[in-house]
């Protein structure tokens, strides 16, 4: 009787190696089940985002390894994932984001990016912003939630607090919970979304978005945001900004930032090419997003220190930025003031 391979990923069971090796005859359906075929692919983007890290990195060029790890955890299936929170915490507990900004500093090739001086100018034909921490101040509503939720399942809220701004609640929860509560994700999900929504005190506009928002044409700009639908409307209503006519949600697309999907579908309904849109964002994860969509992306100082922004072009708010002019043909000048 022919015979074909099947190889099953033993990825939970310590009495089993990774790549076990069974047979099946064949005639008994596909040699191959769907979830293994995921796994397979998952680390094979896992792999190439590291080969990509190291040539960007002898450039000078990449991002640290938290954004790039942060980046192929995106594209893995929840299964295979489980040893992401543990590399996450090798990487924060040696520092090696530091050691790695240091050797690239020590390197004369690399290109430096910075605060963006006042009078530069930045031209665009969209604006996708992002909501907490770009737009909206909810840094205390939020850090609250997930402190209490942390603490629940005895996780380290400071390591989280870290890694969890800018990312959907589905996919921060999944580092809290023990892979024994997984079966109670969805439910721990829905109780920190309902906390999310009812508790609105001390929700601000961030420092100029009020007044950038009521400059820039309706058709010009886009929400992208991680919350959901219900969510991201409550907190732009607490910090008395309008609704755009073009929102982006956890509930748009099928994988949250760091993955480009969001920012790629706002520049998709605005009618504009990814790299004609500018990416206002102010964290790791949608930093990140954005860079991949191919958008220009300019970081915003409201969550993260300066100093942790050595890799890209940001500014401390919004209320250093200033649209001067829209031409005719939809291209949009915008200039950086001190």
């Amino acid at each position: 009787m022919a015979l074909t391979w099947q190889v099953r990923a033993q990825w939970r069971d310590p009495n089993r190696g990774l790549g076990v090796a069974t047979r099946r005859p064949s005639g008994q359906g596909s040699p191959y089940e769907p979830c293994e075929v995921a796994a397979v692919l998952g680390l094979m983007v896992v792999v190439a985002e590291f080969v990509f890290y190291a040539r960007g990195w002898l450039a000078g060029a990449q991002p640290p390894i938290t954004e790039v790890l942060c980046r192929a955890r995106s594209y893995l299936p929840p299964k295979v994932d489980s040893f992401g929170p543990a590399l996450m915490k090798l990487v924060e507990r040696f520092d090696i984001d530091k050691f790695v900004r240091r050797s690239r500093l020590r390197r004369k090739e690399v290109p430096q990016l910075m605060k963006l001086e006042a009078g530069t100018e930045i031209r665009a034909r969209a604006l996708l912003f992002d909501m907490d921490g770009t737009l909206v101040d909810s840094t205390a509503v939020v850090e609250r939630a997930w402190k209490r939720a942390a603490a629940k399942w005895n996780a380290d809220f400071d390591m989280l607090r870290r890694h969890m701004h800018g990312r959907r609640a589905i996919d921060i929860m999944r580092d809290i919970l023990p892979p024994e509560a997984s079966a109670q994700l969805e439910a721990e999900v829905a109780a920190i979304d309902e906390v999310e929504l009812t508790e609105t005190d001390g929700i601000v506009a961030v420092a100029g978005a009020a007044a950038l928002l009521a400059a820039l044409p309706a058709d010009a700009w886009a929400l992208v945001t991680s919350a959901r639908p219900e969510l991201a409307a409550a907190r732009m209503r607490a910090a008395d900004l309008p609704l755009p006519a073009t929102m982006i949600t956890s509930a748009t697309v099928a994988r949250g930032k760091p993955h480009p999907e969001c920012f790629l579908r706002a520049a998709e309904r605005l009618g504009v090419a990814p790299k004609d849109a500018l990416v206002l964002e102010d964290a790791p994860a949608g930093l990140a997003a954005g860079r991949a969509a191919g958008c220009r992306v300019v970081a915003l100082a409201t969550t993260m220190e300066s100093k942790s922004l050595a890799d890209v072009d940001w500014i401390p708010n919004l209320s250093a930025l200033r649209l001067e002019v829209r031409d005719g043909d939809g291209w949009m000048t915008l200039r950086v003031e001190s």
